[in-house]
């Protein structure tokens, strides 16, 4: 964290996006150190358990079966070769950042609770409504920093989420613009909604949440080559 503090900023704040895990990964250690607690123990308690979240994992221990999805890499013959499980858990330098195991169930429920936790702050003049242990979603879903070029519709940055006014591209999630000369527009001929989005990827998983604050029901996508 001393080296951290160190840093000069490369931009004033929130004028130019540059994403990073290592900023993921010092806010666990904060986390760590104001609770008292691993950063594993920390979501557990607060998120995971009272979202019954039941295969989302800190811990590579805690996995009491052999249901995993093995990561393969694609070589150039497109033959799949098989890669170690990543070694990224609690208690590593890059655990609030890449360090969680879960499932596609799972990746369901936590954009769920989102979505109803957002619609019931709009509801209170609260801004911790006691129906939902996820807390300030209407601040984390806002808009926060401005991405590419202006245009009529928006493309920002929230607090961990990608926000992008429909119909628009949705880059900057995973590897997809090494590989795609050009990314697709989404809904085209589609009415301008909001959607929100956050990807992820490590060596041999690709994985994509995406939910629309106007539907109840979000949509996840993974893949393991």
């Amino acid at each position: 964290m001393s080296f951290i503090n160190g840093l000069k900023p490369a931009s004033s704040l929130r004028s130019l996006y540059s994403y990073t895990n290592w900023n993921f990964a010092a806010l666990g250690e904060i986390f760590e150190r104001l609770a008292g607690m691993s950063y594993g123990s920390f979501i557990d308690e607060r998120t995971i358990v009272p979202l019954n979240m039941s295969r989302t994992l800190a811990s590579h221990a805690k996995v009491d079966d052999d249901n995993l999805a093995v990561p393969h890499a694609i070589l150039d013959d497109i033959s799949a070769y098989e890669l170690p499980l990543p070694k990224s858990e609690d208690s590593t330098i890059m655990a609030a950042a890449q360090g969680i195991y879960s499932t596609g169930n799972d990746l369901l429920k936590y954009p769920q609770a989102l979505t109803e936790a957002y619609h019931s702050q709009l509801q209170s003049t609260d801004a911790y409504p006691r129906s939902s242990p996820l807390r300030d979603v209407v601040k984390q879903s806002s808009a926060h920093t401005s991405r590419g070029s202006p245009s009529l519709l928006q493309k920002a940055y929230c607090l961990g989420m990608h926000r992008h006014q429909l119909p628009n591209q949705l880059d900057r999630l995973g590897c997809n613009t090494m590989f795609v000369e050009k990314i697709p527009l989404l809904a085209p001929g589609g009415d301008v909604r909001l959607l929100l989005s956050h990807g992820g990827s490590l060596a041999g998983y690709t994985a994509f949440s995406h939910y629309c604050r106007r539907l109840t029901a979000p949509l996840s996508f993974l893949s393991i080559p």
